[in-house]
């Protein structure tokens, strides 16, 4: 079983969490005591299960017909704050995921975390929302309900972040990782812009920080977030309507 997961959806997903606020530090001051208190960004995953058999010819069988099972994640919905969805002993509230998902809870196959500044190891909590998910989602089954863990943190001597994901499913007590395919539409050595092996541009930290500073305005808003996950999001809403219109069309006519 594995996930499988478009490039072009995988890096919508990871451009909103990168370009959100949900999970800043924030820290309190009272008289002499500094409090610092860290949100963590979640949302939900929707998409399907699909299987299928898979013919295989090899040299000592002449014949063998295996299932393959993966999940294909489809879409995302992501929230601002944490206890969105279930309360401090990680219950979740039904109400508040039919008012967030609607109908589209009929396509849930997950939820996803997103940390900075963190390990990337599912925590106690996650481990907790994630039982009590599935215990509330009866029809899904354990290995197909997902787990997306999705971290970042900052490379030493350097103003680059390293971002690391992992997707778990539940297979007795503990979580298991399972393999992530994201598909692209053509291979990477058929694309018509690759980099030139032969091409080495060194940069250091300072030219990295100057040129950071210097078109900050450009992609980035007053509060911090990336400016352009906006109008990514109306993009990828208008190329489903489009889609959506262009079904019909073919449905119509067949």
């Amino acid at each position: 079983m594995a996930v499988r997961i478009s490039g072009s959806l995988f890096s919508s997903l990871l451009f909103q969490l990168k370009g959100s606020s949900g999970d800043a530090v924030r820290s309190y001051s009272s008289c002499c005591l500094m409090l610092s208190v860290r949100c963590v960004q979640e949302g939900f995953l929707l998409g399907g299960v699909r299987s299928h058999s898979v013919a295989d010819i090899t040299d000592s069988q002449a014949h063998s017909v295996r299932e393959e099972k993966n999940t294909c994640i489809q879409s995302f919905v992501c929230l601002d704050e944490k206890y969105s969805f279930y309360d401090n002993c990680g219950v979740p509230d039904m109400k508040k995921v039919v008012q967030l998902l609607g109908r589209k809870q009929e396509e849930l196959v997950g939820w996803l975390s997103f940390r900075r500044s963190s390990t990337h190891r599912v925590s106690f909590r996650e481990k907790t929302i994630h039982g009590k998910l599935m215990d509330k989602f009866e029809h899904i089954s354990a290995n197909d309900f997902l787990l997306a863990l999705v971290t970042e943190q900052p490379l030493q001597q350097t103003l680059a972040l390293s971002t690391e994901y992992s997707f778990y499913h539940t297979t007795g007590r503990s979580p298991k990782v399972m393999s992530c395919e994201v598909v692209t539409l053509l291979p990477s050595s058929l694309l018509p812009y690759q980099p030139s092996p032969l091409t080495s541009l060194p940069q250091t930290v300072s030219s990295y920080s100057k040129v950071l500073e210097e078109h900050k305005p450009s992609f980035l808003a007053r509060n911090g977030c990336v400016s352009a996950t906006g109008s990514v999001d109306r993009l990828y809403e208008a190329a489903l309507s489009q889609l959506s219109v262009c079904e019909g069309l073919v449905c119509a006519l067949v």
